[in-house]
């Protein structure tokens, strides 16, 4: 299932804070919209990014991000694992190669 990241379509976010794999990611609600801005720990939190775009299933949830580069998206690092309400890193939901620590880089969509 694909559909439009609003409001309605994603878990309440608002104030949400994760860490994972030296990042920070602190998550913002505007004008019915989500968005989200990292940083390296210990550093300065950049500029926010919108959450757009929901993929997956009634099990699972992956979050994309705009990036400002046409219509390429960016894969937020973390998936919401719907039954239990709770928010994981997306490495650790996906049968990946154990080699690889993070899989959601800019324009991937077939990693997995």
């Amino acid at each position: 299932m694909t559909q439009v990241a609003t409001t309605a379509s994603l878990p309440n976010m608002d104030k949400l804070e994760l860490a994972f794999n030296g990042r920070d990611y602190k998550v913002e609600q505007r004008n019915g919209a989500f968005f989200v801005r990292q940083r390296p720990q210990g550093g300065n939190y950049g500029q926010a990014q919108q959450i757009v775009l929901v993929t997956g299933s009634h099990t699972l949830q992956i979050l994309w991000l705009e990036t400002g580069r046409g219509r390429t998206l960016e894969q937020f690092p973390f998936a919401y694992i719907v039954a239990e309400k709770t928010w994981a890193p997306t490495s650790e939901t996906f049968l990946i190669p154990p080699e690889l620590k993070e899989y959601y880089s800019i324009g991937a969509w077939n990693g997995a």
